[in-house]
């Protein structure tokens, strides 16, 4: 009789271990709280997070830069919920502009600064990084090719492309 007991009580702890495994499993994962301090974090409609550095969102399109994915851009019907670890601008409809930590989820836009705004997401329009300076808006990059080859005649061919593009709130030049 204290065999069979001692089987149950052990069936029952190994039972209650397995279930508490399962549902520490089955828990989704979310960045450290309270708000990151050195990453954005993107999650996907189906559950992914991305760590990255958010460039701009405009025309429902985020745009990203990951370590190891590249510059990505995503729909924002894909997306889920950004939580920013830097200060950004953000406008929404009526021409109002926050600027703060973004906190993106369950269909509201909270800008948290030292007066929190909330918004609600159909009413964002844009979002850039960095607080609404001049130095913020621009990025770009330079490349410089050369080819030398020697036969009959010596040729010697140069190339160079550049590309800026600025980024505000309202607007977006690009220049190449």
């Amino acid at each position: 009789m204290a065999t069979r007991f001692r089987n149950a009580l052990l069936a029952t702890a190994v039972l209650q271990t397995s279930a508490l495994a399962g549902a520490a499993q089955g828990a989704e994962w979310t960045p450290p709280s309270p708000m990151p301090d050195k990453y954005d974090w993107v999650q996907l409609t189906s559950g992914e997070w991305l760590k990255s550095e958010i460039k701009v969102i405009y025309q429902s399109s985020l745009e990203f830069d990951s370590d190891k994915l590249k510059l990505l851009k995503l729909d924002m019907e894909d997306v889920k919920t950004i939580r920013s670890g830097r200060v950004v601008s953000v406008r929404v409809t009526g021409g109002r502009v926050a600027v703060g930590k973004l906190l993106l989820e369950d269909g509201q836009v909270k800008v948290l600064a030292e007066a929190p705004q909330v918004f609600e997401r159909a009413a964002l329009l844009s979002v850039t990084a960095g607080v609404t300076q001049e130095a913020n808006y621009w990025s770009g990059n330079v490349s410089v090719g050369s080819n030398f080859s020697s036969g009959n005649n010596q040729r010697a061919d140069v190339s160079v492309s550049a590309n800026a593009q600025r980024r505000t709130l309202e607007r977006r030049v690009t220049l190449s």
